[in-house]
């Protein structure tokens, strides 16, 4: 039986991450989806940083996934009384392509759920600039709350009530 967990990052999980993240912007690329501004291993040196809030999703011991959950939304996309909503925000969330199909980003997204329920949150977040990504986020049970225009490109924020 495969076991799944999400725990908080550590200097040490950032070879898996920066080769994990390596394969996703791959994938990526050869499937037309934009580049992220950073790179797999500025992306994994996050889990050496102790005040980043740095998850790994590790499938039977081994890290196949990883994301960021914030306190507090930053972007103009949520007003300000939304910012001030106790929620979470879910971002830079990446898997491992060689899980695909094993519904990685939702295992996240749901745990980021119960996370949100179990420490008094209302909402979890999410912010793109992708309509895809939105799309996809929508399977996993976040609704749009509105999208606005940044720099001549459209941002969605979404949410999806706490457990």
């Amino acid at each position: 039986m495969d076991h799944f967990r999400i725990r908080r990052g550590t200097p040490d999980d950032q070879r898996a991450v920066a080769q994990f993240t390596a394969r996703r912007f791959a994938w990526m690329k050869a499937h037309g989806h934009s580049p992220w501004p950073q790179t797999p291993e500025e992306v994994a040196s996050r889990a050496a940083m102790e005040q980043c809030p740095f998850y790994v999703l590790e499938k039977d011991d081994t890290v196949v996934g990883c994301t960021i959950l914030l306190d507090r939304p930053g972007t103009t996309v949520f007003t300000e009384a939304e910012r001030d909503e106790p929620s979470y925000v879910l971002t830079s969330s990446v898997t491992d392509p060689l899980y695909r199909g094993q519904r990685l980003g939702a295992r996240i997204a749901d745990w980021a759920r119960e996370k949100a329920a179990g420490d008094g949150r209302t909402w979890v977040r999410r912010v793109t600039t992708e309509a895809q990504l939105a799309d996809y986020y929508k399977t996993q049970g976040f609704d749009v709350l509105r999208v606005v225009e940044r720099d001549g490109h459209p941002v969605w924020g979404m949410q999806r009530k706490a457990v």
